[in-house]
């Protein structure tokens, strides 16, 4: 919650004006869209004033120091989490409070003042302002260390999204009100302007809270971190060391892990490049998320095709094999032949003349109609953001290019929804499946197209990086990657034993 503090000065002066509040709420909706994603995976996973670039060595040691706070257990660090939390809530109560009852009331949303930077300055600050929502997916992180985590995930999810979407929107609103939007202090905005206003103890405690808040999403990322790459090292992804825990259930070795390569990073990155760097990987992975909710619904997890055609061939070849063992039938049949399975992935049966998907097995059709409409949707949006004006003398070409775009989408968003989801119940599903994740997916890809281009350069550099060690390591030893396999092959290979038994 408080990345406000660190967005919402630059955003205000040199973006958005006082539309803030606008970018605020756009960001807070396509979040909100993301966290809804998110909490069904939750339920479904939960087992200076110069301008010289600097080093940041105070940034380090408060890193280094949240490290050790963390290795030495969860409880304690939740107690210290928990107090940061209240005085980062009590700030933003006090910001507000103070700004509706000093502030003027002449910056209104239906005033021109209200835009300086047109609708467009309100877009691209809504892309900037999302950093302000990030960190949420930690719940879902943590969700095996949660009590009833089928209900308390999306729960806390979906509360804490609405709650701080709401504090954003009217903390960005006493701002504009205290000051106007050009007088903003990128550094301390809020301190700033209540001094202008004359209040300086006013301001002095908004400084102290400000730096207080700073440390709670701290703590959260160097919470979440460690336990995603303790994950990813149980399924294989990375090293195995890695994957291992102290007594009291601390990933000790990948949070030591996560605290140097955070310390690394801020000792020598600034604080905008960072922030826009983020950005990008958070929309992306939010893009990627959406894309998975609908693929878990129209793709049968664990089974592959040929699987299931290799077991219907070798029970018409063998009748006796599946009608006298029970350990057979029970196991075989239930995970490679069972109905609802082999209907998940096809088409619907009063759509069962458009049988093209369902003749190159199950589920074929899917990732490629979700390849198109993402493609779809991101052309889109670049010939919208970056080539309305290049394109304007030639109406007839932009116009027909997006009526082309747009028709790609819809049509690869109706195949997808023509096929059979998954019947499987959890306490929380995202509603409206394939639309919702599909409208969530436009909106974030239409957010990170404002990033500016050198953000992408280091996220090629850095997806590399990672690409080069799960080809060179991951890709070796996933769990999950030979799961499917290892299954079919032990029950392929209980047919002797089975043969012997009769």
């Amino acid at each position: 919650m408080a990345g406000i503090y660190v967005v919402v000065g630059t955003v205000a002066r040199d973006t958005a004006g006082a539309g803030i509040t606008l970018s605020f709420l756009l960001s807070g909706i396509v979040a909100f869209l993301t966290a809804i994603s998110y909490a069904e995976f939750g339920v479904v996973k939960s087992k200076d004033k110069t301008n010289l670039p600097h080093p940041d060595a105070l940034g380090a040691i408060i890193i280094i120091v949240v490290t050790i706070l963390l290795s030495i257990g969860v409880k304690e660090s939740a107690y210290v989490n928990n107090v940061f939390t209240i005085i980062n809530i009590a700030t933003i109560f006090f910001i507000i409070v103070f700004g509706f009852t000093i502030g003027s009331t002449s910056v209104l949303p239906w005033k021109s003042e209200y835009y300086p930077f047109g609708m467009m300055g309100v877009l691209q600050g809504a892309a900037q302002c999302f950093y302000a929502f990030t960190g949420f997916e930690a719940i879902t992180v943590a969700s095996e260390e949660v009590i009833n985590p089928k209900r308390n995930v999306p729960v806390g999810i979906l509360s804490a999204m609405f709650a701080t979407c709401l504090l954003y929107i009217f903390a960005s609103t006493a701002l504009t009100m205290l000051v106007p939007y050009y007088k903003i202090s990128t550094e301390a905005p809020f301190a700033a302007a209540i001094a202008e206003r004359g209040y300086p103890w006013a301001k002095n405690c908004i400084a102290i809270g400000t730096t207080i808040s700073i440390l709670s999403p701290l703590l959260a990322s160097l919470y979440t971190l460690p336990r995603c790459i303790f994950a990813m090292s149980n399924d294989g992804l990375l090293f195995e060391t890695f994957g291992r825990t102290t007594q009291n259930g601390i990933p000790f070795k990948a949070t030591l892990l996560s605290g140097f390569m955070s310390a690394i990073i801020v000792l020598f990155t600034e604080l905008k490049q960072l922030v826009e760097f983020v950005n990008v990987l958070t929309l992306v992975s939010y893009v990627t998320v959406n894309i998975s909710i609908i693929m878990i619904r129209y793709v049968p997890c664990g089974q592959m095709t040929h699987h299931i055609d290799i077991a219907q061939e070798l029970l018409e070849n063998d009748k006796e094999l599946f009608e006298n063992v029970n350990i057979f039938e029970s196991k075989f049949k239930r995970d490679c032949i069972s109905e609802q399975p082999r209907e998940i992935g096809t088409i619907k049966r009063c759509f069962h003349r458009l049988n093209y998907s369902c003749s190159h097995g199950i589920g074929f059709s899917i990732p490629r109609c979700i390849f198109i409409m993402t493609g779809s949707m991101l052309c889109f949006s670049i010939t919208i953001i970056h080539l309305r004006s290049f394109l304007s003398y030639y109406s007839f070409l932009f116009y027909t290019l997006l009526i082309l775009l747009a028709t790609m989408t819809f049509i690869s968003l109706g195949t997808i929804a023509l096929h059979t989801q998954t019947m499987e119940k959890v306490n929380f599903q995202v509603p409206w499946v394939p639309i919702l994740p599909s409208i969530a997916i436009w909106c974030n890809l239409f957010l990170v197209i404002w990033i500016p281009a050198i953000n992408w350069i280091y996220f090629v550099i850095w997806n590399s990086i990672g690409l080069m060690v799960y080809f060179l390591y991951g890709v070796n030893h996933s769990k999950e990657n030979y799961q499917p396999y290892s299954d079919f092959a032990n029950l392929i290979n209980n047919q002797e034993l089975i043969k012997r038994m009769n």
